[in-house]
């Protein structure tokens, strides 16, 4: 039986194994619509509403500012229907989540989007100052495809200066690296995340909002008036449960052995795999990124192919971002940080959710060393 690596948890990651034995009971024993009166209704809401804490509490937020979504996804739609105004700030390095919400609502209501250009490390510049007239800026806190940390608390303190609303997508935070809102309950303040990045269940994320701007706030969805009227529908609640219990996990993995540990992986593969392999080089800073993510440039041929023979190894890794990765077009990302679309086309993404022994770690690496010896055969045939 072949050994499999997977590493590519920044496109999604396995569900806990405790959230899938919670979730099957709100599927099966306490299935009952949270709005309902009765006893089997009020189990399924009490577990709704303890979920609901448990994602507060990773983010060390109020559980009232959660509002449960679909996902990422929904959630920065959310954001953007609920702040954006006349003049708005975003990134070019921003998830399309973000970036085709902002071109929807700008050609609707006549509005102007600017987007700032990262430095060549992959991060946004922290000395930026706003303009009075800007409204609301929307900067991720984690890149997706390089693993890179933006400087969202200096971005953001630049926002409130001049009194706009301020958003960031941190979907490949949430779950990986401290996250503390609490900081911003008196500003106009919001945070997008979603359960499947960080061993939860897919289909289910959240949208977090200050106390100081849910007043401001109107709904996007309409119907019977779930999440404080502001997102109807009957709530996921099997999903939310899963999500809950991930959350827990997550914070005690946080603030234990579990991040630095995946850190420790990534560092060790990368010294092998450079040692290995000529021509390699990293995108963006590695000393900026979140411990189990790291984007390579690879040697000889395109990306797809380094992908696709890897994946006869039982090595799967990510091309970019998994939304559009069968888009075959430069990454949008990695050209804002100055690469070439060959060295775009040339680029995977690497991202651990496991801790692996060294022996692992040196086997891994010369699975891809062979793979790497098979393409250079090709290349120069």
């Amino acid at each position: 039986m072949r050994r499999e690596f997977y590493l590519d948890n920044a496109a999604t990651t396995p569900l806990h194994p405790e959230a899938f034995a919670a979730m099957s009971r709100y599927y099966t024993w306490d299935y009952g619509n949270p709005s309902t009166p009765y006893s089997l209704g009020l189990r399924a809401r009490q577990a709704v509403e303890e979920a609901r804490e448990a994602v507060a509490d990773l983010i060390h937020g109020d559980p009232d500012g959660v509002i449960f979504t679909s996902g990422g996804t929904e959630a920065d739609n959310m954001a953007i229907h609920y702040a954006m105004g006349k003049v708005n700030v975003t990134t070019l390095i921003e998830h399309e989540a973000i970036l085709k919400t902002f071109e929807h609502y700008a050609r609707r209501a006549n509005a102007v989007v600017e987007k700032l250009l990262p430095e060549i490390d992959g991060a946004i510049s922290s000395d930026i100052q706003f303009a009075d007239c800007v409204r609301f800026v929307s900067v991720m806190a984690v890149n997706n495809e390089t693993g890179v940390i933006q400087p969202v608390d200096k971005l953001a303190a630049a926002a409130f200066n001049v009194g706009a609303v301020f958003h960031t997508d941190a979907v490949q935070a949430v779950g990986h690296i401290p996250v503390d809102v609490s900081k911003y309950e008196d500003k106009l303040f919001m945070l997008s995340a979603s359960a499947h990045k960080f061993n939860g269940p897919k289909g289910v994320g959240f949208l977090y909002v200050s106390r100081a701007f849910r007043d401001e706030m109107s709904p996007l969805l309409f119907g019977g008036g779930q999440e404080n009227g502001l997102r109807s529908g009957t709530e996921n609640v099997a999903g939310i449960v899963g999500m809950g219990v991930a959350a827990r996990k997550a914070a005690e993995a946080i603030s234990g052995w579990g991040a630095s540990g995946i850190r420790d992986t990534k560092s060790r593969f990368i010294e092998l795999i450079f040692e290995s392999i000529p021509g390699l080089k990293i995108n963006g800073n590695i000393e900026k990124t979140v411990p189990g993510t790291v984007n390579l440039l690879m040697p000889y041929c395109s990306s797809s192919i380094w992908q696709e023979l890897l994946d006869e190894y039982g090595i799967y890794v990510g091309t970019g971002s998994a939304c559009s990765s069968y888009e075959n077009k430069p990454s949008h990302v990695l050209k804002a940080m100055g690469l070439t679309d060959d060295e775009c086309r040339r680029s995977l993404r690497f991202s651990f959710g496991d801790i692996y022994e060294e022996c692992e770690i040196q086997y891994l690496v010369r699975q891809i060393t062979e793979v790497a010896g098979v393409i250079q055969k090709y290349v120069e045939a």
